[in-house]
């Protein structure tokens, strides 16, 4: 069985690229994608808890090494995200003694669909 990490990587549509806004990349999760089973079971919505993974898979694919989140703040989310609609996350992130704080807007149509401040920590084996 997949992890749910894998299987947002899977919905990536555009990889990861430089822009003026920061980094950037693309994902459409179709109605068949696990994160929606049960949130709601007739009106699929993508639950926040994702969100924040998928913008956590784009910054660690970007920098190629694994990291946690540890802290969120600033989180809102202003729009509902339903299946087969594309999602652009963006990002800018700066090191802050140990970690990373990113800057993180998710996109649907041109618009936001939520924003909110991570606190990424290298994860430790």
């Amino acid at each position: 069985m997949k992890n749910m990490n894998d299987e947002i990587r899977e919905c990536s549509i555009i990889s990861v690229h430089k822009t003026e806004r920061g980094h950037e990349m693309g994902y459409v999760f179709p109605l068949t994608f696990s994160g929606f089973r049960g949130h709601f079971p007739r009106n699929p919505i993508l639950p926040a808890i994702i969100q924040l993974m998928t913008a956590r898979e784009s910054i660690t694919g970007q920098m190629g090494r694994d990291l946690l989140i540890t802290k969120v703040t600033r989180a809102k989310f202003q729009k509902i995200i339903t299946p087969d609609v594309p999602i652009t996350v963006i990002w800018t992130l700066r090191e802050q003694e140990d970690a990373f704080i990113c800057k993180c807007i998710l996109e649907t149509e041109g618009n936001p669909a939520s924003s909110f401040t991570l606190t990424l920590k290298a994860k430790s084996d």
